[in-house]
């Protein structure tokens, strides 16, 4: 059973509701949108990498910041936070700030409730870094 497969039916099983892509090269692609503490949606994309063993999960957009102004200050706190944020990168493409953390995984299948752990660390961490973007 691929991986693709186990964490589909473990999020049935959940009850959890999801949208699933697969892309050309194979690669299984599942988007959930939760709520930041704050409020506001926030969406996280779980991709499965069966080939690499690695399962990259973002939280995309999460903030835009789209005064031009604004774009030094915004760079300089990411650079900050990606220090103080050990395990999930930050990027930033036209302001809009996504959040990357990329779990490697050994063994032949993947375990699907440490990668919804994984989610839940993630949206803790940006609802502790967001007050942060609301003083640019």
């Amino acid at each position: 059973m691929s991986n693709a497969m186990i964490f589909r039916n473990h999020l049935k099983e959940s009850g959890i509701q999801v949208k699933e892509e697969t892309e050309e090269t194979g690669e299984v692609f599942f988007t959930i949108v939760g709520t930041l503490a704050i409020g506001s949606p926030v969406i996280f994309e779980v991709m499965i990498f069966e080939d690499e063993h690695v399962i990259d999960i973002r939280a995309i957009d999460f903030i835009n910041v789209s005064s031009l102004l604004k774009r030094a200050g915004l760079h300089q706190l990411l650079n900050k936070l990606n220090i103080y944020c050990r395990y999930v990168k930050l990027t930033e493409k036209e302001g809009r700030v996504t959040a990357v953390y990329s779990l490697p995984y050994s063994e032949k299948e993947i375990d699907p409730g440490a990668v919804l752990e994984m989610i839940s660390l993630m949206k803790q961490t940006i609802d502790g870094i967001i007050p942060e973007f609301y003083e640019l």
